[in-house]
């Protein structure tokens, strides 16, 4: 497909950096969609001299390297317990707030793609509090999730985060007192 990076079609040798982030940065926007309508103007690529950077908002997902012997991607540590224990990962003593996890081919990148959609997932639920809820939270508890229209907006709703927890405050699906 035009405009995509398909990893198919690099053979079995490691990509360069661009496609690699790229291939990352597509596997977030659609996981994003599916998982939490979001659009994907809300993610970002960074290029920097030692390696490229992918934001959710302002907050870093992760760094990519693909350069020269390092091919890695790097992660905060917080997010280390979402790999499998035969992840290569270690730590860096010079990056004492990340972790590396050596990308040895396509096919581990791949694997460990599923991974990184956990880290965004956390860092989409660990968006912060900006207001309780909105007036849709019956409606929302009638559905057991956010139905705000704007799915940025919803991102900011304290009572989102109380329903993906299970507990519904309101509506048919009440089940707190």
């Amino acid at each position: 497909m035009k405009g995509q990076t398909n990893f198919d079609m690099l053979n079995d040798d490691l990509p360069t950096e661009g496609p690699a982030s790229k291939f990352i940065l597509q596997s977030f926007i659609k996981f994003a969609k599916e998982q939490h309508n979001l659009p994907s103007n809300i993610f970002q690529l960074s290029r920097g001299k030692a390696y490229s950077s992918i934001t959710f908002q302002s907050t870093l997902i992760c760094r990519v390297c693909f350069r020269g012997q390092n091919q890695y991607i790097s992660i905060a540590n917080q997010y280390v317990s979402l790999f499998p224990p035969n992840a290569q990962i270690y730590s860096d003593p010079k990056e004492l707030k990340f972790s590396k996890i050596n990308i040895q081919s396509n096919q581990y990148l791949q694997e460990i793609l599923q991974n990184l959609c956990a880290v965004l997932d956390q860092v989409i639920n660990n968006t912060l509090k900006e207001y309780d809820c909105c007036s849709r939270y019956n409606e929302c508890s009638d559905a057991k999730k956010c139905v705000h229209p704007d799915a940025l907006f919803s991102l900011g709703c304290g009572y989102r985060k109380i329903i993906n927890s299970g507990r519904i405050f309101h509506g048919q699906n009440r089940n707190i007192d």
